[in-house]
């Protein structure tokens, strides 16, 4: 019984070995979605910016308004960009007390 018991926790191990590998290329491939969605919303947000800064100057005339078309389109591709590289940073583990990580010891 010693030997099939050993073998079945091996293939356990093994079985649960491969899942965590699975479960990890599908949240890599997710991720990498969730960043090209990321990068479209950033890319479209310039180019309404731009579009809204023309119609303003050549279709109203106005250059007050093209400015603050401007300065607000700026300000929100501001925080999209920054909510595009908070995205990417991956979060610490923190299950375990040995995870932490508290730089070069002196």
């Amino acid at each position: 019984m010693g030997k099939r018991a050993a073998s079945e926790r091996r293939a356990a191990r093994l079985a649960e070995r491969e899942a965590k590998k699975q479960a990890k290329i599908e949240a890599d491939a997710l991720a990498q979605r969730a960043r090209g969605r990321r990068r479209a919303v950033l890319a479209a947000t310039a180019v309404v910016t731009v579009v809204a800064a023309a119609v303003c100057y050549w279709g109203l005339e106005d250059p007050r308004a093209t400015g603050v078309a401007l300065f607000c389109g700026a300000l929100v591709i501001l925080l999209v960009g920054l909510s595009a590289i908070g995205g990417d940073v991956q979060p610490r583990d923190r299950r375990s007390a040995a995870a932490l990580n508290y730089g070069k010891k002196k």
